[in-house]
C-alpha cells in the first residue's frame, strides 16, 4: 500500500512536469510551446547533434531561445507536443499500478503504518476546516479516497485539493491536513458579472523591450563544439535582483504626504489596471495616522534619480521616458476590509486617478487573472517593487524576485504558531518561505505575477503578465518557512469590474 501512495503523490506533485519553468512561449513555427532545456526537446537536440549545423538550423535554434534557467543554461521554446519529460519525472501508468502492487507486495514487505506525530500541529484544510497535520496513513478519509481514485483521470479540482492539503514531508512520508470533508469548495467559483470595457483586454500585460547592462552571449554546445549564434539575451533570472529597465511597466509607487509637514515619501506599491485605476492593498489606502496619499508615480525605475532613467548597453545609451506623477481623484478600499483585523481579510483597494494615463512603452496595464488558469502550490510567481533589498537596506531601484506558491495547509501552520492570528480567508493565499527571497517593508500592495499565454478574452499567443496577488503581510523578511500572505485578486474580480467607472 505504501508504494502505491508514493506513486500517487509523486504524480500529484509532478502532474505538470513543466511547472518548474512555467514559461509558455511561441516556437519559430508559430505553435504553442514551453521553455525547456535542449535535452527535453528532441527537435532542438537533433539539430545540435547532426554535426555541422546548417544556416537555416542555426537560425531556427536562435529564434527558439527563450531565456535561461537558474543554472544559466539556455532554454528553448519547444512545441508542446514534442516536449520530452525526463524519465525521473514520469509517473507510473495508473491503471496498472494497483494491480502490480497487489501481485508483488507481501505482508513482510509492506511498510508499517506510522504513529501520529508526537505533537500534531493544527492546520487549515483547503475548505477552511480546522484540523491536524498527520501522516497520510493515519487519515482514514484521505487514505480511502486516494486508494480508490484513478490517478490518471484526476480532475483539476481534485489535484488542487490534494496539493493544498499537504502540510509537508516527514521521514519521506506525506503529511496532510486531515479534515472531515474532501470535497473541494473552490473559492475561485465566481458570481456572475458583466465585463467592464474600461478594463483593457488586448493592451494588458504585454512585455516592454528590456534593456540591461551586461547581456549574456548565446553560445550552444553541439557535437562538433560550441556554436556562436551572434545573438545576445538579457539575463532575466529571477531571484532577488534589480529589474531590467522598462520591466513590469504597470508598477506604481504610492506617494504619501505628512499632514502639516508637506514631506512626500514613497511607501507602498500598486499596479495600473486601466488608464484611470491603480490596484493596491486596502491597508495602503488607509495609510498611517496623520498622512494621506497624494499622488501615484508611473514609469519609474530609480526614484532617487532625477529626470530620465538611462542605461548603457553595447548599442549605446538607452533611456526611459521621464516618470509621470498623477494626482488622485478618489480612493476605494474594499467595503469589507477592516483595518483593525490583524489577518487583513479583503485587503484590496482601487485608486482612481484624476486624469487618464496614456499607455506608452514604459507605462501600460497588467492583466487581471484568468478564471481558466490560477496558481497551485509549487508554481513560482514573481514579485516586483521598491521594498527592502536586504534586511537593513532600502532600495530606490525596482527589484524583482521569484517565490513559490505554498499550500493552504502548510501556510496555516504559521498562522497557528502565531497565536494572535486566525485562519486564512478564502481571498488569501501564501507564497515564499525561501531564505532571502520575499516581499518586505515598502512592498505592500505590490504585484505577485504570473507569465502566461492563456487569455480568456483575447485569442493570441503573446506572453502576458497576470496579476495573481497583492502583497498584504508576513512574518519577517526572507525568513525560511515564514510565508508571505497575499490577497487573491481572482476572488475580487466582480467587485473590481463593478467599481471601475468613467
Amino acid at each position: 500500500m505504501w508504494w502505491l501512495l508514493v506513486v500517487i503523490f509523486f504524480f500529484i506533485d509532478n502532474n505538470d512536469s513543466l511547472a518548474i519553468q512555467e514559461r509558455p512561449c511561441l516556437t519559430p513555427n508559430q505553435t504553442k510551446g514551453y521553455c525547456v532545456l535542449s535535452q527535453n526537446c528532441p527537435h532542438i537536440e537533433q539539430k545540435l547533434q547532426i554535426g555541422a549545423v546548417t544556416p537555416p538550423d542555426k537560425q531556427f535554434i536562435t529564434l527558439s531561445i527563450c531565456g535561461y534557467d537558474a543554472n544559466k543554461k539556455i532554454l528553448f521554446c519547444c512545441d508542446i507536443n514534442e516536449v520530452k519529460i525526463p524519465e525521473a519525472e514520469r509517473s507510473a501508468p495508473a491503471p496498472n499500478v494497483k494491480k502490480n502492487v497487489v501481485q508483488t507486495e507481501t505482508k513482510n514487505t509492506e511498510k508499517p503504518l506510522l504513529k501520529d506525530l508526537s505533537q500534531p500541529q493544527y492546520c487549515q484544510t483547503p475548505n477552511g476546516e480546522r484540523a491536524h497535520c498527520v501522516s497520510i496513513y493515519n487519515c482514514p478519509i484521505f487514505l480511502n479516497r486516494i486508494l480508490n481514485m484513478n490517478v490518471s483521470s484526476l480532475n483539476e479540482n481534485e489535484i488542487r485539493f490534494l496539493k493544498e492539503s499537504k502540510c509537508g514531508d516527514k521521514d519521506n512520508n506525506y503529511i496532510v491536513c486531515c479534515g472531515n470533508d474532501l470535497t473541494f469548495k473552490s473559492s475561485e467559483v465566481q458570481e456572475n458579472f458583466v465585463y467592464n470595457e474600461l478594463i483593457p483586454k488586448s493592451e494588458c500585460g504585454l512585455e516592454a523591450p528590456l534593456y540591461e547592462e551586461e547581456p549574456m552571449p548565446a553560445s550552444i554546445q553541439s557535437r562538433n563544439g560550441p556554436i556562436n549564434l551572434n545573438f545576445t539575451l538579457p539575463n532575466r533570472i529571477f531571484g532577488g535582483e534589480e529589474a531590467a529597465l522598462g520591466e513590469f511597466p504597470w508598477l506604481a509607487l504610492l506617494a504619501y504626504e505628512d499632514v502639516g509637514k508637506k514631506r512626500r515619501t514613497f511607501r507602498c506599491g500598486g499596479s495600473l489596471i486601466s488608464s484611470k485605476y491603480v490596484i493596491t492593498a486596502a491597508h495602503c489606502i488607509f495609510g498611517r495616522q496623520a498622512e494621506i496619499i497624494v499622488s501615484i508615480r508611473l514609469g519609474e525605475q530609480d526614484f532617487k534619480r532625477q529626470g530620465k532613467n538611462c542605461i548603457t548597453t553595447n548599442k549605446g545609451q538607452t533611456c526611459m521616458d521621464a516618470p509621470v506623477d498623477v494626482e488622485i481623484d478618489s480612493l476605494h478600499p474594499h467595503p469589507e476590509y477592516r483595518k483593525e483585523v490583524k489577518e487583513k481579510y479583503n485587503d484590496v483597494g482601487l485608486i482612481r486617478l484624476r486624469n487618464n494615463v496614456p499607455f506608452t512603452k514604459y507605462i501600460r496595464p497588467i492583466c487581471l487573472p484568468n478564471i481558466i488558469e490560477y496558481p497551485t502550490p509549487g508554481h513560482r510567481l514573481v514579485i516586483s517593487g521598491w521594498g527592502l533589498k536586504n534586511f537593513d537596506e532600502q532600495t530606490s531601484i525596482k527589484q524583482k524576485v521569484e517565490v513559490p506558491v505554498v499550500s493552504t495547509s502548510q501556510c496555516s501552520i504559521m498562522f497557528e504558531k502565531s497565536r494572535d492570528l486566525n485562519k486564512l480567508g478564502n481571498g488569501q493565499f501564501c507564497a515564499g518561505g525561501e531564505a532571502g527571497k520575499d516581499a518586505c517593508v515598502g512592498d505592500s500592495g505590490a504585484p505577485l505575477m504570473r507569465r502566461s499565454t492563456k487569455n480568456l478574452y483575447v485569442i493570441d499567443s503573446n506572453p502576458r503578465w497576470f496579476l495573481e496577488g497583492l502583497v498584504s503581510f508576513g512574518r519577517g523578511c526572507g525568513v525560511k518557512d515564514q510565508y508571505g500572505v497575499y490577497t487573491k485578486v481572482l476572488k475580487y474580480i466582480p467587485w473590481i469590474h463593478r467599481t471601475i467607472v468613467l
